[in-house]
């Protein structure tokens, strides 16, 4: 993977946008479109356009956004190093790191430096003016649908990447069944079996609200109204803590984004080739791809918070906020703040990075964080081998109170990018599986899904009264749809030089 060129390498594969806004544009093309020449010729020049007006950002610019920010971080860091003195003893440097002056003696190169200004980067990020916000971003991804009915009609030489689920789409039955997902006519509005299939995403992301709605009207208007029989958008929208204005936060008011594969080596973005590999795949049309798992996920906070009084009162505990954030803790596998349960029964109020990669190979009795936990599902520990690694790219969506009234309708629009699409399905399937961990231990209570006509198969989860030695009781109480999925689909980012393929021709 020596031959990364990260000008044709669509830039989320490799560098996550982290912005607080985004626009995911939907497009199903016209299903008959092998009737029309006319059209075809029309798609051809619009997709062709994309590339040819520099749309779609590539790995090179963000990494050029990305060594801006670094740089900026490094700076701040050594102008107020005396600031960070305890914290460059405590992460281990040795005493070349910092001359009698306390000057940092800077080696862009070195791993460790980048390690430490993340380590800090909360910090320094409040102590840097005129931050640099990177600009907008643009992706652009296909669906299997896409390339069988409307690409191949364009270029009969392009070839379809090749994997197994993202040729029979998520909507499929086959790939319903695996994941036990449930029925396309239970799905949402956009989404559901009387909606068209999904057959491009152009995903934008920005900081400012005014210029991505700038950059979404600019696309919209370009796009020809003969090409596409469907077009819907999903607005995501970026949260954060209360306590802590720097962690992004999902609608259940968790840590979100915590332990993420990190493909940059240094911050000069040098790229980790053998983490690359988690998310980069051989096109077989040339160059480098990855595959998108695009799911509506619908949040029920009010459920999540109902259920925990539910269990408090059969556990004998109060419905104070510390019974009641152990009871949470207990859901998800770690505590709102991001610090594991496998930690601490008291989160600190901002944990050190160093504690937010939950172990649960010395828990064996499941006495701080059960077996059913949310990342305890995923990852059980002893004798159980690695879920395999993806890179999460989602965002909530929807706002909880609208107008003074409560809005139920919100939750995350979850984007993973993968080498391989089993990497996302076998995380869903551990979800899924109640004997994972321990048998009858109780299916994830966050995503895990079952049969519904098998509902009474599906064993309750283990809850405790307690923590670690101290634990005094469990109970069991089965708890399940705190998340309903409304739609997603199965997509692919080619690289951009694919668009190569659409020559213009003249309309006839």
């Amino acid at each position: 993977m020596t031959d990364l060129d990260l000008a044709d390498i669509q830039s989320n594969i490799l560098f996550r946008h982290g912005r607080k806004h985004t626009r995911n544009l939907f497009l199903s093309f016209i299903p008959d479109l092998e009737n029309h020449p006319t059209i075809q010729n029309t798609l051809r020049n619009w997709l062709s356009e994309l590339k040819n007006n520099n749309l779609i950002t590539s790995a090179e610019t963000a990494k050029a956004s990305y060594i801006i920010r670094k740089q900026q971080k490094l700076e701040t860091l050594i102008e107020n190093s005396i600031h960070f003195d305890n914290e460059i003893k405590e992460f281990g440097f040795g005493s070349g790191f910092l001359n009698k002056g306390d000057t940092i003696k800077i080696d862009p190169s070195n791993p460790l430096l980048l390690k430490f200004i993340d380590t800090i980067d909360e910090r320094l990020e409040n102590t840097i003016q005129n931050q640099y916000d990177g600009g907008t971003v643009i992706n652009i991804f296909f669906s299997s649908n896409a390339y069988k009915k409307s690409l191949r009609l364009l270029n009969e030489s392009i070839d379809i990447p090749k994997d197994r689920s993202f040729d029979l789409g998520m909507t499929s039955g086959i790939v319903r069944e695996s994941l036990i997902d449930s029925e396309l006519q239970y799905w949402g509005d956009n989404y559901n079996d009387e909606c068209p299939k999904i057959d491009m995403l152009i995903l934008i992301a920005d900081d400012i609200e005014k210029r991505i709605e700038e950059q979404l009207n600019e696309i919209i208007n370009s796009i020809p109204s003969s090409i596409y029989i469907k077009k819907f958008i999903e607005y995501g929208k970026q949260l954060k803590s209360k306590q802590n204005k720097y962690q992004p936060i999902e609608h259940f008011g968790y840590a979100d984004g915590l332990n993420q594969p990190n493909f940059q080596k240094d911050i000069l973005g040098n790229i980790n080739e053998d983490k690359a590999k988690i998310v980069l795949a051989n096109d077989p049309n040339g160059g480098y791809g990855s595959y998108l798992v695009y799911r509506k996920l619908e949040q029920h906070v009010h459920k999540l918070n109902s259920v925990s009084e539910e269990i408090a009162a059969k556990l004998s505990l109060s419905k104070n906020d510390i019974d009641l954030d152990l009871i949470g803790a207990q859901f998800f596998g770690r505590f709102k703040n991001g610090e594991s349960l496998s930690d601490t029964d008291k989160p600190q109020l901002k944990p050190s990075k160093k504690v937010r990669s939950s172990v649960f190979f010395t828990d064996l009795d499941a006495s701080k964080c059960p077996y059913h936990a949310h990342i305890r599902k995923i990852n059980p520990g002893k004798g159980h081998t690695r879920a395999p690694e993806i890179s999460r790219i989602g965002i909530p969506y929807g706002d909880k109170i609208i107008n003074g009234h409560s809005n139920f309708q919100v939750g995350l629009l979850f984007m993973s990018i993968q080498r391989e699409i089993s990497q996302f399905e076998t995380i869903q399937k551990r979800a899924n599986n109640s004997d994972l961990g321990k048998k009858n231990s109780g299916i994830d209570p966050i995503i895990g899904q079952y049969i519904i006509d098998k509902k009474n198969e599906v064993p309750p989860q283990i809850w405790n009264k307690g923590y670690g030695i101290n634990r005094t009781d469990t109970v069991s109480h089965f708890t399940d749809k705190l998340v309903n999925l409304k739609g997603g689909e199965y997509l692919y980012a080619p690289p951009i030089s694919f668009f190569n393929k659409f020559q213009k021709n003249p309309i006839i």
